[in-house]
């Protein structure tokens, strides 16, 4: 929004334009003396121009000032009116006597701080995804970069008051155009490799998270690029990175299916310690368990629509790998019938993202 087209600057134009036609040069400068004496000057010191030459300045929220400013959108007509605090002498102001001016500013200020969370977003350091960064204005375990980014979306939100301001923001940061898609992309990169550095930490005992965590967090970012193929697949997000978020949902996969060792090998900690059926030594163990969702992450991989025939041989190499635990039986007890259903579960995946890989062609 230019200077010029602030309801503050057209309310001066206006006050000025009024007491112009009113009044001479001669007396215009007269700051000490008052406006009925400046007003008499005025009529003595030339002829009479009319009837609108010989009104006063209108103040601001007076009658004159008011008329004018009912050509503004009626959040402008409000601002407008509101220096004069004498608004009760006339309707113009557009409002319908039950309050929805202001329910419908309140849904255009929610959707332009909606709007610049979404441009934001990728200026997180914590890897979520739009929604998950507009929802984590409270937590207290932010990265300080992301505490930063939160900042900005509160700074851009009190100078950005309208649409047009919003529209500028939007030349520069196009959602979800390549910059932004790039971003995006890294950051939940990074947060998987945060997972696994703090898996591999804990193993160590150096602090991290362990493996129940480590499903339950990997599960959170399956959910995030899901959410992110829904909003932005189908909505201008290329090719390219569209693979890219893709590939990330097959590595968190294969990452899971080939981690299966005793991570906590020479300690007590025990395998089973009030996490249900929950493995805290294994990590594919763990994952297996119906308390971690399996099938969450097979709901997200099924859901996407031909995207991933990219990563036909990745995902082939992981069901051989399940398949071969299921007729092996695996080290720490599990169960064959969860790996069998597993490996039924990854058969059907991959035939059916090779078929449509031979329909895309």
């Amino acid at each position: 929004m230019s200077r010029n087209s602030t309801p503050t600057f057209g309310l001066r134009k206006l006050t000025l334009r009024d007491r112009d036609a009113g009044m001479p040069v001669t007396t215009r400068a007269r700051s000490g003396q008052t406006r009925d004496l400046q007003a008499s000057q005025a009529t003595s010191s030339r002829p009479s121009a009319g009837p609108s030459s010989m009104q006063p300045a209108a103040r601001p929220g007076s009658s004159r000032a008011t008329a004018s400013s009912s050509r503004l959108p009626p959040s402008r007509r409000q601002v407008a009116s509101a220096p004069g605090g004498d608004s009760s002498d006339d309707d113009s102001d557009g409002s319908d006597g039950k309050g929805g001016g202001g329910q419908e500013a309140a849904s255009r200020d929610n959707d332009r701080l909606a709007a610049i969370y979404q441009m934001m977003c990728p200026f997180n350091e914590d890897g979520l995804s739009p929604p998950g960064f507009a929802a984590s204005n409270n937590r207290p375990d932010l990265a300080p970069g992301t505490q930063l980014a939160h900042r900005v979306v509160g700074a851009l939100y009190a100078l950005l008051r309208d649409d047009d301001g919003l529209n500028t923001l939007r030349t520069w940061i196009q959602v979800p155009g390549p910059q932004w898609s790039t971003q995006l992309a890294t950051n939940m990169y990074r947060r998987f490799q945060t997972v696994t550095d703090g898996l591999r930490r804990n193993a160590a005992g150096q602090g991290g998270q362990d493996v129940v965590r480590t499903i339950d967090a990997l599960r959170g970012l399956y959910v995030n690029i899901d959410d992110i193929r829904i909003r932005y697949f189908g909505n201008g997000m290329d090719a390219v990175h569209q693979r890219s978020f893709m590939t990330l949902l097959v590595r968190i996969m294969e990452y899971i299916v080939l981690n299966n060792e005793d991570l906590y090998r020479g300690t007590n900690r025990p395998a089973y310690a009030g996490e249900g059926n929950r493995n805290e030594r294994r990590l594919f163990s763990c994952f297996l368990a119906d308390e971690s969702q399996p099938g969450e992450f097979l709901r997200v991989l099924r859901n996407t629509n031909g995207h991933l025939a990219h990563e036909i041989e990745r995902l082939s190499s992981i069901r051989t790998v399940v398949q071969g635990y299921a007729e092996n039986g695996v080290e720490g007890g599990v169960e064959h019938v969860r790996l069998a259903r597993l490996a039924g579960a990854f058969t059907q995946l991959v035939q059916s993202k090779l078929a449509k890989g031979r329909e895309a062609v």
